[in-house]
């Protein structure tokens, strides 16, 4: 039988009039990311009184009228037998334009109607047709099949009179594909009628698709590109990730004094220029990034800061639970640094790279000593026994396990002596004298043991 000592004795809707509203977003090859705003261009409101002619757009360009088109209550209406209704819109040959919206009502169930857009030389990339059958329950609204020569295609999505609807339309000019969705149908990337790069024209087509007279309305048509946003910077805390209000920047030569918490610069966010950048902050140790790249990290760097000083956040438990805190103790540093707590805790900033001595002392708990690490944060929790006080723990000699047993203990110094016993292998034996003790202790099968301390 084994003795082991431990311790020791000393402490919307919008909506203008009873409109079914069709949302398209044209994605060309670019697509939204973060650190980007979207930059709003009115195509046309339609806001200029009834008139025969279509006329001028509110972007400057012009309507061509294909008859069976006019201007009237502030929108643009349609209305024709056959595939005599029709204008078309050009000048939208821009690749910045990324997202188109339009406000669209067809006055009932048994309207049809389509709206196309094309690419340069009036090629047809796709259209989203609004189409009348006996075979189908009510109005649906799908795209143009591209095995198909009239828009009877591929439908998705249905509506009743006076309902409004979000159908977005995305266009990838890299793998010619679109996609329509709604909050209840997507459909998918499908292949586009061609091969496309730009939506430069959108032409408004009252298609007799259906068997049936056709009437559109359209309210509003709104361009909108994602413009990346200048290259931005934040600098954090990496030991609580809180922001760090003042810092100052170096970006390939260019100095920037920071005291906002963040900084967006004159930098474009899309830029392909690799950048050098320096950080410093107060108390914070230098942050240097080489060749920088803006653009694949979407224009935004978030940083983090390393204090310049080792911080270690200090506890305090008893032992052996370890759950009650100890709210009053003094911090001795090996540095030279002291601290009488009242808080139960201390963050304390030792130098950067040296490892420091922290000892613990408390009334009536033994003295503890931890060393730091002093190239990192940390915290560290002191669990304190008290002082005083022999802790016993009885093996097996043959196994090394714990000895559940009756034992009996007789603890002796030069003065006087006390017998103990313990069944679960471990004892604390507290409030002794400082002295040098003699312990003994054996089982009901075992030979007496003795130990000096």
């Amino acid at each position: 039988m084994k003795l082991e000592k431990k311790g020791r004795v000393k402490r919307t809707n919008r909506g203008k009039e009873l409109a079914f509203i069709v949302v398209f977003t044209l994605i060309l090859a670019i697509f939204v990311y973060a650190g980007s705003h979207p930059i709003y261009n009115l195509i046309d409101s339609f806001n200029r009184g009834d008139n025969a002619n279509v006329g001028v757009a509110d972007s400057g360009s012009t309507w061509e009228d294909g008859g069976g088109c006019a201007i009237s209550s502030n929108a643009l209406y349609c209305s024709a037998r056959a595939e005599d209704g029709n204008t078309t819109l050009t000048g939208l040959g821009q690749s910045n334009i990324i997202n188109i919206t339009i406000d669209v009502k067809l006055t009932t169930t048994v309207r049809d109607g389509v709206i196309n857009f094309y690419d340069n030389g009036d090629q047809l990339i796709t259209a989203l047709i609004f189409y009348h059958s006996p075979t189908l329950a009510n109005l649906s609204y799908g795209h143009w099949n591209k095995t198909q020569s009239m828009p009877i295609g591929t439908y998705w999505g249905n509506y009743n009179d006076n309902t409004y609807q979000n159908i977005t339309i995305n266009f990838n000019s890299t793998s010619n594909e679109v996609r329509f969705f709604d909050a209840q149908n997507d459909t998918g990337w499908v292949p586009a009628l061609q091969s496309f790069n730009d939506v430069v024209k959108i032409g408004v087509q009252d298609t007799h698709v259906g068997g049936n007279n056709n009437e559109m309305y359209i309210n509003q048509i709104v361009s909108y590109a994602y413009q990346p946003d200048n290259f931005s910077i934040t600098l954090k805390d990496s030991w609580n990730n809180n922001t760090l209000n003042v810092f100052n920047l170096t970006i390939n030569g260019t100095q920037y004094n920071i005291t906002g918490g963040s900084v967006t610069t004159n930098i474009d966010g899309n830029a392909t220029t690799l950048l050098d950048i320096t950080i410093n902050a107060p108390n914070f140790l230098e942050k240097t990034y080489n060749s920088y790249d803006i653009d694949g990290n979407f224009g935004i760097l978030n940083a983090n800061a390393t204090f310049g000083t080792s911080r270690h956040n200090i506890t305090a438990f008893l032992w052996p639970q370890n759950t009650s805190a100890v709210n009053n103790f003094t911090l001795n540093l090996t540095d030279g640094q002291n601290f009488n707590i009242s808080s139960g805790s201390k963050l304390v900033n030792t130098s950067w790279n040296t490892s420091v001595g922290i000892t613990i002392n408390t009334n009536n708990y033994a003295d503890q000593t931890y060393t730091t690490n002093g190239t990192k944060n940390e915290n560290h929790q002191f669990n304190l026994r008290t002082e005083d006080t022999f802790y016993l723990s009885f093996y097996d000699d043959i196994t090394g396990q714990l000895l559940l047993d009756d034992i009996s203990i007789e603890l002796i110094n030069d003065v006087s002596g006390g017998n103990y016993s313990t069944e679960n292998g471990s004892i604390a034996i507290s409030l002794l004298t400082p002295s040098d003790y003699v312990i003994r202790f054996s089982t009901d099968w075992s030979f007496e043991r003795e130990h000096h301390i």
